[in-house]
């Protein structure tokens, strides 16, 4: 009876998932919501906390309802605001550390978690483009339309719903064996489609992630291999192929492969890069926007936008915090991040006979960490933030059972 109950649980969990990971009827906030009465449900009937995790939660409380304050007070958002900032990210937390508590694959059950957030999204971008494409694609429009309003979603907007496919790239070059070639396939088809709209958007961020990401993953990997050498020939040689095949049929214009890649936005704004139209990334305003966030902190102790800076945001989920929050929110935000960060360190740790789960950590955890650094998530991008806090409650509750089971 428990086990069936505990089912009838877990779908109701990713029924809520989907409903506001693919913006259900434009009603992202309202389902978001009914996550407060799901952790609700879960305090209840489990009661279950264990360890260091009672820790984290009481500083996740901490900083929800000391920025939840400052914005109720700073920026007059009204009460429906405040208290989703207040209770969001701990009820986010309870349902992620819950959903897969007493789960006997904890590696698969992660991963499905994984792709029902990242599936779904894909799914939700892939038909606001669909519905761009019905309506008319202009390469001079950096954005697309929303399957349920039809009104207009930017660039950013979209591809905040892609960068979750970034995580497939080291599953597939990493896990052959681990995974399906069916399910490799499916990967990999979502990270070129994610490339496609990318490009005919112009937006930056998730090809930047997706390079720094597999880099970084690339080299957790080669540390554990034990013959080297051949490991990395095989790399270069892979690389070195699949380029001059992409060379080749670029240049030979193979399915109109030329003539789409010219026919892009991104293509169109790379011929203005480094003028005024379009500045290179390092002559970006969000570089000398975070300097001078940092630097000013202690004039702007409780909160402000610093004087001299023309960027709406600071394209910073930490730096964001501190414009609106201040001082307090900011330094609590920074505790949580480096629980999040040594949690995933420890279960990268304990995973070496892991393979699949060690991957799936180490590049969870630099595109989560990536996004959030370059993009306004806490303004724009709530879901995100959700996801945060969701995976946080999830690697938190896992770390606990591998620490269990490692002591016994």
């Amino acid at each position: 009876m428990r086990s069936g109950v505990k089912l009838n649980e877990n779908i109701f969990t990713y029924l809520w998932i989907i409903l506001w990971a693919c913006n259900f009827l434009n009603l992202q906030n309202v389902y978001l919501g009914f996550g407060i009465v799901l952790a609700c449900f879960f305090i209840l009937k489990h009661k279950v906390m264990r360890g260091y995790s009672y820790m984290q939660l009481i500083l996740i409380v901490f900083f929800s309802f000391a920025y939840a304050t400052m914005v109720f007070f700073s920026e007059s958002k009204g009460i429906m605001t405040t208290i989703s900032y207040a209770i969001l990210p701990p009820s986010a937390f309870l349902i992620g550390y819950h959903l897969i508590y007493k789960s006997k694959n904890k590696t698969k059950s992660i991963l499905f978690l994984i792709d029902i957030l990242s599936i779904t999204m894909f799914i939700y971008a892939s038909l606001n483009m669909v519905y761009l494409f019905k309506n008319g694609w202009s390469y001079n429009l950096r954005g697309t339309y929303d399957i349920w309003t039809g009104q207009h979603v930017n660039s950013t907007n979209q591809g905040g719903y892609l960068f979750l496919t970034a995580i497939y790239l080291p599953l597939i070059y990493f896990c052959k064996t681990e995974l399906s070639f069916k399910r490799r396939l499916l990967y990999l088809s979502m990270i070129l489609l994610s490339i496609v709209y990318t490009l005919l958007l112009a937006n930056r961020t998730y090809l930047v992630i997706l390079l720094i990401e597999f880099i970084l993953c690339y080299l957790l990997y080669f540390l554990k291999k034990k013959n080297k050498i051949s490991f990395t020939l095989k790399t270069i040689f892979i690389i070195v192929g699949v380029l001059s095949l992409l060379i080749f049929l670029y240049n030979i214009n193979f399915l109109g492969i030329q003539d789409f890649w010219k026919s892009t936005t991104f293509y169109t704004r790379m011929q203005y890069m480094g003028t005024k139209y379009d500045v290179t990334l390092r002559e970006n305003d969000r570089f000398p926007t975070w300097i001078t966030t940092l630097t000013t902190i202690p004039k702007y102790f409780w909160g402000g936008k610093p004087e001299g800076i023309y960027l709406s945001y600071a394209h910073n989920m930490w730096l964001d915090i501190q414009w609106v929050g201040g001082a307090i929110p900011f330094l609590l935000i920074g505790l949580i991040t480096l629980s999040f960060l040594k949690i995933s360190k420890r279960i990268y740790s304990l995973c070496k006979s892991n393979t699949l789960m060690q991957i799936i950590i180490a590049s969870y955890t630099l595109v989560i960490m990536l996004e959030c650094a370059v993009e306004p998530i806490i303004e724009g991008y709530y879901y995100i933030f959700a996801i945060f806090f969701l995976m946080y409650g999830v690697l938190s509750s896992y770390y606990i059972d591998l620490k269990s089971s490692k002591e016994e």
